[in-house]
């Protein structure tokens, strides 16, 4: 019989009590082990093969590894509700791509999500709204994991950016205010910091210069798990956990976008335009025009 081996990495931590009915064969197969309701807490760089599958292992950890299905194929597992969450962060959630994968690789790592889409319309269509929403309960679906959801307006912030700012920056004035927002509901929901799912010179906001000068709004630490992943890799997770399917549906993509933006804006300049209008407005109107979906809304 064919085994599959599988590497456990060195120091896993925090595992919740569970139930093992497998024989597993160390090294060669020459060692069978057989293990009852036990309480993992470390394990240290075990190599390990499986040859019979017997039941399966139900076994959930903060940072999300893996178990052997009764197939005996690979598949994630994610911390019980409850059980070693490690942080709670503010997710924003487009349509797109990249910040579902985001999303789901924190998950996975122990964090709870609370996530935020911002609404473009009508500078996007209801199908970008019902593609982010549909995002979210699908990752709902495959972690496991309830996700409460903020929906804000943000196309009124568009307007005012579009008539009283320099256009070729508007790129950094959404997404500074986008970051305000989201600190806002942090704040509410007692998360620790913003999720993204930027990606290194992917986009025009998202070379260095860009990134340093969003981060300058905000007081939460920014987390950005795709920084280094070019777009192939970032499809390729994608497309395993099942979200490449739903962001590739049609829709409108932001039609307010300049089209020569700033990819080397400066502070001073994007401090300038802000200047011109009444930025702590547009955050109240965004908040008092948002609404919630409790998971199981969705």
């Amino acid at each position: 019989m064919q085994e599959d081996s599988w590497f456990l990495p060195a120091r896993i931590h925090s595992i919740a009590r569970c139930r093992v009915m497998q024989k597993l064969y160390a090294g060669q197969g020459r060692h069978t082990r057989v293990i009852h309701n036990c309480e993992l807490t470390t394990i240290t760089g075990l190599s390990v093969s499986v040859r019979k599958i017997i039941s399966y292992i139900s076994a959930y950890r903060a940072s999300g590894e893996f178990a052997l299905s009764r197939e005996g194929s690979r598949r994630e597992v994610f911390p019980a509700a409850g059980v070693g969450i490690l942080a709670r962060l503010v997710s924003l959630i487009s349509g797109g791509i990249d910040s579902p994968v985001a999303t789901y690789l924190m998950i996975r790592r122990g964090v709870e999500i609370v996530a935020v889409h911002m609404d473009n319309r009508p500078f996007t269509d209801d199908k970008n709204l019902n593609k982010a929403l549909q995002l979210v309960r699908h990752l709902q679906e495959v972690t496991k994991s309830p996700i409460k959801t903020y929906v804000v307006p943000h196309g009124p912030n568009h307007v005012v950016f579009a008539r009283n700012c320099e256009h070729h920056l508007h790129c950094l004035f959404c997404r500074r205010m986008m970051y305000r927002v989201a600190e806002r509901i942090a704040e509410r929901e007692g998360a620790v910091g913003i999720l993204t799912g930027e990606s290194m010179g992917q986009v025009a906001s998202q070379t260095v210069q860009n990134i340093n000068v969003v981060n300058q709004v905000a007081k939460l630490p920014i987390i950005r798990p795709l920084i280094a992943l070019d777009k192939q890799e970032i499809i390729e997770i994608a497309r395993r956990i099942g979200t490449y399917e739903i962001s590739i549906l049609p829709g409108l993509c932001c039609t307010i976008v300049p089209k020569q933006p700033s990819t080397a804006a400066k502070l001073p300049d994007v401090l300038a335009g802000e200047g011109k209008i009444d930025i702590e407005s547009l955050v109240e109107k965004s908040l008092e025009g948002m609404y919630v979906l409790a998971p199981e809304a969705l």
